[in-house]
This record gives structure tokens, sequence and C-alpha cells, in this order.
């Protein structure tokens, strides 16, 4: 998740404030669950009300603002691009759901990160952004 959010966060070019919202984006499932989004809109109701309060109580406790419809759009564009480009590198057998995207991945190839590479390049990217 946090290899995800780096490179989301990365591919957000307008300002610091929208990446830092992107880096951010996925931190409620640190504390939930992280579920496959067709499961997760499935169950839909109470979970996913769990999940939107418990990602802007997040972002209010690093002094984010509310994100306007458009950077949410954006952010969500972000993260569907990645999903995609994730699906076509790192599951390459996928079926399902896992093979459906509304975005076009991106040109480069991922080479996965390790567990430590991911949480050192997360965490420079967040004080980066922070300042």
């Amino acid at each position: 998740m946090a290899e995800h959010s780096v490179r989301v966060s990365e591919h957000l070019k307008k300002c610091a404030l929208e990446q830092l919202h992107g880096l951010l984006h996925d931190a409620a499932e640190a504390y939930l669950i992280d579920l496959p989004s067709p499961i997760k809109y499935t169950l839909g109701g109470r979970y996913l009300e769990a999940e939107i309060r418990l990602q802007e109580m997040i972002y209010d406790v690093f002094g984010l603002p509310f994100m306007s419809p458009k950077a949410h759009k954006n952010m969500k564009q972000a993260d569907q691009i990645l999903l995609a480009t994730e699906s076509r590198d790192l599951m390459p057998n996928r079926q399902g759901n896992w093979a459906l995207s509304a975005e076009e991945p991106l040109e480069e190839r991922i080479v996965p990160w390790s567990a430590e590479q991911a949480e050192q390049s997360f965490l420079a990217r967040f004080y980066e952004l922070r300042g």
C-alpha cells in the first residue's frame, strides 16, 4: 500500500497539497481493512461510511483541507491509472474485476519495491510534501 500511495502522489503534478492527499488517500485502510474495491462497493453502507469518516479524520489530523471535487476526481483518476498499471505488471494472470479498469496503464513498468524501500519512500515523500 505504501508503494501504491507514493506512486499515486507522484502522478499528481498539480500542487503539493493535492499530492499529499494522494499520498494519504488509502490511510483509512491501515486502520480498517484493505478490501478489494468490488467487495467494498458490494458491502457499501456502513463500511463505506466508516472508511470515509476515518479518511476525513486522518486528513484533518494532518491539517489537510476538504478536497475540491476536481482535486478528488484527479486523485481518483491517478489511483485508477496506478491500479491498471499494477494489475498489468504485478498480477499478469488476473481474472475477473482486477482486469477491468476505466483508465489506461502507465507506459512505464512497475518493478516492486521491498517493504523497506516502500516504507522509506513513503516517509521521505511525506516529509517532502509536509515541508
